[in-house]
């Protein structure tokens, strides 16, 4: 398989066209590679009514999150490229292409799974696949795994649409920040029942049940205690909600 274009960034690996499919239900510009240049900020705004009951979303931003979070591994993808434009190789499937480039290589595969499968706040899904460079498949995928190759979606339909294959790294294996693909929310002021200002110091007691270690889905549990938006920030992505508790909070999004 050919690339016409350079990919350098995971931004320009969301936006590579991957076509129509037949299982893709995009219509003539439905697909994520149809939607111009990829967002350079982390979070946006996709659901946002004042006076609604709930319905407030926001959505980590797929590119600029892989690229916070993971070492690009330009010599890599290169000989990736090359290996792909083999005469050989020309009417293979990029399953078929990491396959045979793995077993070149001598790695084993640790993990291989698709972010839509679990709780997700990402713009763009993607599939991810995890090896060890030494070839010992017993590792722990999270803490010793040492390449890691993302094929983000820039279809419609989840079923098809996924990019090229990129390899990267995390600039230290222990830290999982790459693996975070929910949002919290902070509050950074708020009132009590009695309309009383909350004390700085103890807002964290009314926002910790927004935080991806109490729920999996945040962002859905918060709309679920929503009783009215009363407020929308879109350019700082925060919101103003007041809760079935009677309290209201001012809350931003948080991802560690």
């Amino acid at each position: 398989m050919s690339n016409t274009k350079k990919i350098e960034t995971f931004k320009d690996l969301t936006r590579q066209n991957t076509g129509t499919h037949f299982l893709d239900s995009g219509g003539e510009n439905g697909r994520h590679w149809q939607q111009g240049e990829a967002p350079t900020e982390l979070f946006s705004t996709v659901d946002a009514n004042v006076g609604d009951d709930s319905m407030w979303g926001c959505v980590i931003n797929t590119g600029e999150f892989l690229d916070e979070r993971l070492e690009i591994l330009e010599e890599l993808n290169g000989e990736f490229d090359r290996f792909s434009e083999l005469e050989e190789n020309e009417k293979s499937s990029w399953f078929e292409l990491v396959e045979a480039f793995k077993e070149r290589k001598g790695w084993a595969s640790l993990v291989r799974d698709n972010t839509c499968n679990g709780e997700t706040d990402l713009s763009q899904e993607f599939i991810f696949e995890v090896f060890a460079t030494d070839g010992d498949d017993t590792k722990d995928w999270i803490y010793e795994g040492d390449i890691i190759c993302i094929q983000t979606h820039n279809g419609a339909d989840i079923r098809g649409g996924y990019s090229k294959p990129f390899f990267a790294r995390a600039s230290d294996f222990e830290e999982t920040s790459w693996l975070q693909w929910t949002l919290g929310w902070s509050a950074t002021s708020g009132t009590d029942e009695n309309e009383e200002e909350i004390p700085r110091e103890e807002l964290q007691k009314h926002d910790e049940e927004f935080q991806p270690g109490y729920s999996s889905n945040p962002t859905y549990h918060l709309n679920e205690e929503i009783e009215e938006i009363t407020e929308v920030d879109t350019k700082e992505n925060a919101v103003t909600v007041k809760l079935k508790s009677g309290v209201t909070l001012t809350l931003y999004p948080t991802i560690y």
